[in-house]
């Protein structure tokens, strides 16, 4: 939010700078190149839009369709800001003697890290946490279990629907009187990757008899922001079908309750 406001005044003075100069006949307008002048033209056509909508329109029955109109100012303000930037850099570096072809890809690589700084940081650490701890390890099945403790599972009961309880950053459900599965939470700092840990738990011995290891990156309900929904990968999640058997297994031990 406060990225958001500080770019709206950037393009609100923008634009009154660029009033100021057009009605004014100021020295520094012969020194707009053609892309500048199209550039904050089109910034100046939006703020205006904004402008009139929020203080005759918005309260009105031409408030929707203006509002519409506004939309597609918006739309076409964003589309035309990169190129022009670029178009501008570009010429800046042909009238000074500099590398056009150097200019223009800085301007465009410097835009894309303003508004994506964390897509490929993101992405990176995603493909590494995937590799290196991502999987699924069964350390004791069912059968060993019962073997290790004869006569215990035919104790136990289990139900369909878990019980739920939280320990401190933990989700927990309780699948009988001996075994629970615990949900556990874990961010990278800064870059939104999260490696999530998966263990099937015997709560008397605290031994834990299956571990699944997940990676997810995104921004969450990120489906109606732009920027957020083009950044993070598929959830990497390596042999869950494994675990959810051993899961299964571990949970209806016993006998079924309602």
């Amino acid at each position: 939010m406060t990225g958001l406001i500080l770019l709206g005044v950037v393009v609100a003075f923008a634009s009154i700078w660029y009033v100021c100069i057009i009605f004014t006949e100021q020295p520094v307008k012969q020194k707009l190149t053609q892309p500048m002048h199209w550039l904050l033209t089109i910034n100046t056509c939006f703020v205006v839009g904004l402008i009139l909508y929020f203080v005759l329109m918005r309260k009105s029955g031409l408030g929707y369709i203006f509002f519409e109109i506004l939309l597609v100012l918006g739309v076409i303000w964003i589309l035309t800001l990169y190129p022009l930037l670029i178009w501008i850099a570009v010429d800046f570096a042909r009238r000074t003697g500099r590398s056009a072809k150097r200019w223009g890809w800085g301007a465009a690589l410097g835009m894309y890290l303003l508004v994506f700084w964390d897509q490929i940081p993101t992405c990176l650490l995603h493909h590494y946490y995937c590799a290196t701890e991502a999987g699924v390890w069964i350390y004791k099945t069912p059968e060993q279990w019962k073997a290790e403790n004869p006569g215990v599972a035919e104790t136990l009961t289990w139900k369909d629907r878990s019980d739920e309880y939280r320990n401190g950053t933990q989700i927990c459900f309780v699948l009988n009187e001996r075994f629970h599965w615990v949900m556990t939470g874990n961010k990278i700092p800064i870059f939104p990757v999260r490696v999530p840990i998966e263990t099937v738990v015997d709560v008397k011995t605290g031994e834990i008899v299956a571990k699944l290891i997940k990676v997810d990156s995104g921004y969450p309900g990120s489906d109606w922001h732009i920027r957020n929904a083009l950044i993070g990968c598929d959830i990497c999640s390596p042999d869950s079908t494994k675990f959810a058997e051993s899961l299964t297994q571990f949970t209806q031990l016993g006998r079924h309750v309602k």
